[in-house]
């Protein structure tokens, strides 16, 4: 019974989560749309693409993960798809740390400047995000795996 209650509100967290992309998708795309000089500038770890380029590439990549946990009923492929999302993007965020980028972070598109965070604030944050997303996720994995265990287990 805990199994199956665990399982609906990690189902619940991970809708949460898309709600959570969506958000952060659209205010990428309303920070490309703003006058910011930054934009313009070359993106340290993607030196063949500018800033703005990877905020448009980057907003309709979290639109896209959103749009597929929406639209997926299984908590297993839910789960999957946001582990892999939070795994590019932890990727791309070391990488940032080992190019020794200074610009800051812009992951949370217009958000950070609505909120008058400082770097390390967006940083941090970009970063209890990615845990909270992740965390969901695997619990969500888990759940799902525990509860396809019970299931086969009752059915034979």
């Amino acid at each position: 019974m805990l199994l199956f209650m665990l399982h609906r509100v990690f189902s619940f967290l991970t809708l949460c989560c898309v709600a959570l992309l969506f958000i952060t998708g659209l205010a990428k795309l309303l920070d490309v749309s703003s006058k910011n000089e930054f934009l313009d500038s070359i993106d340290s770890l993607l030196p063949f693409m500018t800033h703005k380029q990877t905020m448009i590439i980057a907003a309709v990549f979290e639109l896209a993960v959103a749009w597929r946990v929406w639209s997926v009923a299984s908590l297993m492929q839910r789960s999957a798809t946001l582990l892999w999302f939070c795994g590019i993007v932890s990727v791309y965020k070391v990488g940032l740390h080992v190019t020794y980028s200074t610009v800051p972070c812009s992951c949370l598109g217009v958000i950070g400047r609505l909120f008058q965070l400082s770097s390390p604030q967006l940083e941090l944050t970009t970063w209890m995000v990615l845990v909270g997303i992740s965390a969901s996720a695997l619990g969500g994995l888990v759940s799902s795996v525990g509860v396809m265990s019970t299931l086969s287990e009752e059915g034979g």
